[in-house]
């Protein structure tokens, strides 16, 4: 499944076909101030400047144009915004497909042939082990793991 965020930038493109080349850079995706809007933004004020209308009317415009599907729930004009809402069901289907098949952003990253120093803790074998060597240690091979993962 494609990523839902890709999906909609697609289905954008698409929908503002009208838009030279140049200047579908306009059309930039941002999470919303509040979650309750929807899950991204879509802030028409670049659009209106090249369509000469009001921000408003050119989201009321693009909201009313754009039809849902199978990832996209709705589509909905709020005040100079677009608010996008995905389909739960989209979401965790794309989760757990990417987790299974470890695509990212939810599987390891590519090796970047870089190298990471990491200084694990030393203790002394003379004395006991303690929980300030424990602590080191468990930060250390953290941060290992993470490293890692991250390639």
């Amino acid at each position: 499944m494609n990523n839902p965020t890709a999906h909609l930038e697609a289905r954008l493109q698409s929908t503002l076909a009208d838009l030279p080349e140049n200047q579908k850079q306009a059309t930039r995706l941002q999470p919303p101030k509040d979650r309750k809007f929807g899950d991204l933004a879509l802030p028409c004020f670049n659009l209106a400047k090249l369509r000469k209308l009001p921000p408003p009317a050119v989201a009321t415009q693009i909201a009313e144009e754009f039809e849902t599907d199978e990832v996209i729930e709705s589509a909905t004009a709020a005040g100079p915004f677009v608010n996008f809402k995905f389909r739960r069901g989209a979401l965790a289907r794309y989760a757990v497909e990417g987790i299974l098949t470890n695509i990212a952003p939810f599987g390891p990253s590519a090796p970047s042939g870089k190298s990471i120093v990491i200084d694990f803790s030393s203790p002394n074998i003379a004395k006991p082990f303690h929980m300030g060597h424990l602590r080191s240690t468990v930060i250390g091979g953290a941060l290992r793991r993470i490293h890692k993962f991250l390639g």
